[in-house]
Formats: C-alpha cells, structure tokens, sequence
C-alpha cells in the first residue's frame, strides 16, 4: 500500500508505521474516532465507580 512505511525493530518485528495522512484521511479519522471513544469509555468508568464508591460508603 502506498503512503504507509513500517518502522522495525533488530528483529524485523514492526514497531511503529508512518501514514502519510494527505493520502490516507479517512484512515487517521478513523483512528481517531477509536481513540476518543475509548478516552470517554474510560473516563465514564472511572466516573461510574467513583460515584459507586461514594454511594456505597454513605
């Protein structure tokens, strides 16, 4: 695929990738459509069991 190189390790094991982002938009939208939606997960778990916590404790 073009735009798209593959850092590696001594090993040859892939370690990191270069997207070159003005031919691959979407992809990177994409990506970070996942991330955002992971942050918020994680931010409404941690803020459930804080409210969790305190109520149980009252």
């Amino acid at each position: 695929m073009t735009g798209i190189q593959f850092i590696t390790d001594e090993a040859g094991q892939k370690t990191a990738v270069v997207i070159d982002l003005k031919k691959h938009k979407g992809l990177w939208e994409d990506f970070e459509d996942v991330l955002v939606s992971r942050s918020f997960k994680k931010h409404f778990l941690l803020a459930h069991r804080r409210e969790s916590s305190s109520s149980s404790s009252q």
